[in-house]
C-alpha cells in the first residue's frame, strides 16, 4: 500500500480540508504551541500519523509522498555545500541540477537538506544517513537531533573516513528522518483554542494508510549481502567517482602504507650513502698513501702543495656532506616512524584493521 501525490491532491480537496492548503508557516504560527492531536500517543509516530502532523502544522515544506515509508521521511540533498580547502579557505556553493559534487577522501563536507522544517514544540526529530550511504563507509554521526521549535534549513556534516572519492548528485537521497512526540505538557492542550479545534474537527484523515516500509533487503546468504554492498558503492546517485570493481577502506591504511614505502625509499638511499662513505674512506686513504710516497721519493709534493690541498679539502667536504645527509635522513626515518606509529594506534582504537 502507498501514499502517492494522486492520493495526497485527493485529500486536499475534500471540502473539510481546505485548512490543509495554507502556507506552511502560517500553519505552523497556529500550531506551534497547540497539538492537534492530543489523542496520538507520545511515542515514534509512524507514517498515517507523520502525514497528519505534516499536513496541518506545516512540519515539512515542500512534503513528498513518496518520500514517506514505515516510520521515516527521506530526505534529498539540496545541491548547497560548505566546506573548507587545506588551505582554510571557506567554499560555499550551490550545484545545478546536472552537477556532481567530489567528496574527496579523509574529508568533511557540510551538505544542505531540501526541505524547510517548521517543527512544533511537541515534536523531535532524529536523522541519520541512508543504509546505502552508510554501507559506503561513509559517517553521519549518532542520531542527531532536531530541537522542538527548530525552524530552518538543516547542513548535515558528512565525513568521508574511506580511500575513495564519491560522487553527490543535486537531490540525491540522503538522510532518513524520524519523528517523535514529546511527553505531554499542559501549554500545548487545545481545548483551551476554540478556533482551532473547530478546524481540526473538520478534518479528515481517514483515507490515510499505514505506509510500509518497502524494502530492497538481502537474503541470509551471505553472497547476497556481498552484492547488496556493491550495488550500494555502484548503483545510485551517490556513487563512487571511479568504475573500477568497489572496495571500501579507512584513508589510514592508505597513508601508513606510503609512510612505509617512504621508509623503504630512505633506507635504500642510506644504504648508498654508507656505500659512498666507505669509497671516501677507501679513496682517501689511497690518496695520502701515494701522497706520502711521492714526498718521500721526490720534491714532487713542494710543486703540487696547492693542487694537493685542494684534493684534500675537496674530499673533506664531500665526507661532510654525506654525514650531513646521513643525520638527515636518520632524523626523517625517526620522524616518520613515529607518524605511522601514531597512525597506527589511531586505526587500533577506532576499530580498523591496522
Amino acid at each position: 500500500m502507498a501514499f502517492t501525490q494522486n492520493d495526497l491532491n485527493a485529500l486536499l480537496s475534500m471540502p473539510g480540508n481546505s485548512y490543509l492548503n495554507k502556507p506552511a508557516k502560517d500553519k505552523y504560527e497556529d500550531f506551534k504551541q497547540v497539538d492537534p492531536f492530543p489523542d496520538i500517543p507520545d511515542a515514534l509516530l509512524n507514517s498515517a500519523d507523520i502525514v497528519k502532523y505534516i499536513l496541518t502544522t506545516g512540519m515539512i515544506y515542500p512534503f513528498i509522498p513518496k518520500k514517506l515509508e514505515g516510520a521515516t521521511y527521506t530526505c534529498e540533498f539540496s545541491g548547497e555545500y560548505i566546506y573548507w580547502d587545506v588551505d582554510r579557505i571557506k567554499h560555499k556553493k550551490t550545484l545545478s541540477e546536472d552537477e556532481k559534487l567530489p567528496i574527496k577522501p579523509n574529508s568533511i563536507v557540510f551538505l544542505g537538506i531540501k526541505p524547510i522544517f517548521y517543527i512544533p514544540e511537541y515534536i523531535a526529530l532524529r536523522f541519520n544517513l541512508r543504509v546505502k550511504n552508510a554501507y559506503k563507509g561513509l559517517l553521519l554521526g549518532t542520531g542527531p537531533i532536531v530541537d522542538p521549535g527548530y525552524v530552518g534549513k538543516l547542513f548535515i556534516p558528512l565525513h568521508n573516513l574511506t580511500s575513495n572519492e564519491y560522487c553527490i548528485k543535486c537531490k540525491a537521497d540522503l538522510i532518513d528522518i524520524e519523528f517523535t512526540k514529546i511527553s505531554k505538557n499542559v501549554n500545548w492542550d487545545i481545548k483551551s483554542k476554540a478556533v482551532l479545534m473547530g478546524i481540526v474537527k473538520s478534518l479528515d484523515f481517514t483515507s490515510v494508510p499505514y505506509i510500509p516500509k518497502l524494502f530492497d533487503r538481502p537474503t541470509l546468504d551471505m553472497d547476497s549481502y556481498d552484492s547488496y554492498i556493491d550495488k550500494s558503492l555502484t548503483e545510485d546517485s551517490f556513487a563512487k567517482k571511479e568504475t573500477e570493481t568497489p572496495f571500501v577502506n579507512s584513508s589510514m591504511q592508505e597513508e601508513i602504507k606510503k609512510f612505509d614505502e617512504m621508509k623503504k625509499d630512505i633506507k635504500e638511499k642510506l644504504d648508498e650513502l654508507n656505500y659512498l662513505k666507505t669509497f671516501f674512506t677507501f679513496t682517501i686513504a689511497a690518496v695520502l698513501i701515494a701522497a706520502l710516497s711521492l714526498f718521500v721519493s721526490s720534491g714532487w709534493y713542494f710543486s703540487n702543495a696547492t693542487k694537493l690541498s685542494e684534493a684534500m679539502q675537496s674530499i673533506t667536504r664531500q665526507q661532510e656532506e654525506y654525514d650531513k645527509d646521513k643525520k638527515y635522513f636518520d632524523e626523517l626515518i625517526i620522524e616518520l616512524q613515529s607518524r605511522v606509529d601514531g597512525l597506527e594506534n589511531a586505526s587500533n582504537s577506532s576499530g580498523g584493521t591496522p
